[in-house]
């Protein structure tokens, strides 16, 4: 049987990066997909909020940009 590696899509047809336009989510959301992508949070939070500042919500698709979508 012959495996095919098939890009994610959403119903919409969008990426996961494309679903995630003009949806805001809260930090801890932002830390769960931190966690979800393998971030060892001991070692990256510090420079995620560098770079994104620690506050109490993110545009979801900048923390998937600072996750390298």
């Amino acid at each position: 049987m012959k495996t095919e590696n098939y890009q994610l899509l959403f119903e919409s047809g969008d990426t996961y990066y494309d679903s995630a336009y003009g949806v805001d989510i809260d930090q801890d959301r932002a830390i769960q997909e931190l966690k979800a992508h393998g971030v060892d949070l001991e070692k990256e939070l510090q420079n995620f909020y560098d770079d994104l500042g620690d506050k109490e919500g993110y545009a979801a698709q900048d923390v998937l940009e600072w996750l390298g979508y």
